[in-house]
């Protein structure tokens, strides 16, 4: 293992000492939260995890509402999305996973906050939902997860990840064992198999894509793609 990501993995490790060892506090509120996330970079799909997970709960006849953390946005402190139909300037105001989260889902809350417990808190308080979906909140160790749903691709090593920066793991493996439900794509190698005491429950998927076509026939289009994993594609 490189240098570099030897150092990294022990920070982590460390972070998550302070956690467990309750030397920095885990607020909880009364709604309970839903995190999905995974234990690599970006290009796993965790929003696009979030969006079926919230469409599912719906289905069941649940109310839920969305946090995010807002990656790459301009604004700061906590916003609740709201779209003006300008799609590159909301996007820019709130993050492009919150705002494709709210433009599929129009009628979920959807927030946007660095401190996901005053997010959680303003969503509690304001919708009453009766659970709030925490998109990529694995790491996030500050707010209390009552479930934790994790999600790999298929090109995930397992025990052979390496940290960043010459690898795409970001965080440690053990953190396995606590997750609730773990979807992995087909043909991935079965996470925690081999080395873990207790895996998680393992849900496969595949990757499916579809397109409205009235969509190509009634306007000019122009399409441009940049996913993190385009071999997927």
């Amino acid at each position: 293992m490189n240098l570099y990501s030897q150092l990294v993995e022990t920070y982590i490790r460390h972070r998550h000492r302070i956690f467990d060892s309750g030397k920095k506090k885990i607020r909880r509120i009364d709604t309970p939260i839903l995190s999905t996330g995974s234990l690599t970079l970006g290009g796993a799909g965790k929003s696009p995890l979030t969006h079926f997970i919230a469409k599912l709960l719906i289905s069941q006849g649940v109310s839920p509402a969305i946090l995010s953390r807002g990656y790459g946005r301009q604004s700061q402190g906590m916003k609740e999305v709201h779209l003006s139909g300008n799609l590159f300037k909301d996007a820019q105001h709130f993050g492009d996973e919150p705002v494709m989260l709210k433009s599929l889902l129009p009628h979920v809350p959807v927030v946007v906050s660095t401190d996901r417990y005053t997010g959680a808190r303003f969503l509690e308080q304001r919708y009453q939902p009766h659970v709030i979906v925490l998109d990529d909140g694995f790491q996030h160790r500050r707010l209390h997860h009552d479930l934790d749903i994790l999600i790999f691709k298929k090109d995930f090593k397992g025990k052979n990840a390496s940290y960043f920066p010459f690898g795409d793991l970001r965080d440690s493996l053990s953190r396995l064992e606590e997750a609730d439900f773990i979807f992995l794509e087909t043909g991935a190698i079965q996470v925690g198999s081999n080395f873990l005491s207790s895996p998680a429950t393992v849900i496969p998927y595949k990757l499916t894509f579809t397109l409205d076509k009235p969509i190509l026939q009634t306007c000019p289009s122009c399409a441009f793609f940049g996913p993190s994993r385009p071999l997927r594609f």
